[in-house]
């Protein structure tokens, strides 16, 4: 809301001088007003940015059926759910309209079935509407949805890229034979050199085998304990 002017420098979005009400922002930490409902908590942010009560009145029941949102807007905010909270404060930042908001760990509280609408709903602002999304995220599968993905070890970029260039440079895969009484894993480089080592080993000791490629959490833990980039 400009209240306080920066001490120097310049940020530019679009290569325009950035126009905070064109921001939302969803913050790690809930900061909507705990004794009121979610339904007033909308129309005061709204206020904020001069919108006009029948525009705004249509915004939030915009919002909130594509949030699910019905069962609790007008709810006392304090009283509602850390997941219904979280989808509270991203409503917040999407009644303006913005052209981007920037989301710290914004689906943190959500359970699986939730966190999935919410990301329908973002990802489809971003298609249709062109609204750019910044966000982190400590859900590491999360890195699928975006366009350019950044992994931070103490404050230092280790990696910066796509998801794809990220999958193609670290990904490995993991043989993994279970025999009757142990099981072995072994890091090969492809399918081939895969069926080529079954071939060699004694079928009859074993139950099954299967080929995977790395996780996501293991390519993430590789990059931050091998620290390479």
């Amino acid at each position: 809301m400009n209240l306080l002017e920066p001490s120097k420098g310049t940020v530019a979005m679009n290569g325009k001088k950035v126009l905070t009400e064109k921001i939302g922002f969803v913050f790690q930490e809930n900061t909507l007003d705990e004794e009121l409902t979610v339904y007033k908590n909308l129309i005061i942010r709204g206020k904020l940015y001069h919108i006009s009560k029948p525009i705004l009145q249509k915004k939030i029941s915009d919002l909130s059926k594509s949030l699910g949102m019905e069962n609790f807007l007008h709810q006392k905010y304090k009283v509602c759910s850390g997941g219904q909270k979280r989808i509270a404060t991203i409503a917040r930042a999407l009644v303006m309209d913005p052209e981007l908001i920037i989301m710290d760990e914004p689906t943190t509280a959500l359970d699986i079935e939730t966190r999935k609408k919410v990301w329908d709903f973002l990802l489809k602002l971003n298609k249709k509407k062109k609204i750019a999304i910044f966000f982190s995220s400590h859900y590491i599968e999360e890195a699928k949805v975006a366009t350019n993905l950044c992994i931070l070890k103490s404050g230092t970029i280790v990696f910066t890229g796509t998801y794809q260039e990220l999958i193609k440079k670290y990904s490995k895969k993991q043989l993994q034979i279970n025999y009757q009484n142990h099981t072995e894993k072994k890091e090969i480089t492809s399918t081939w050199k895969a069926l080529n080592y079954l071939e060699k080993l004694p079928w009859y000791k074993i139950n099954t085998f299967s080929l995977t490629n790395s996780n996501l959490e293991d390519i993430f833990l590789r990059i931050i304990h091998e620290n390479i980039n």
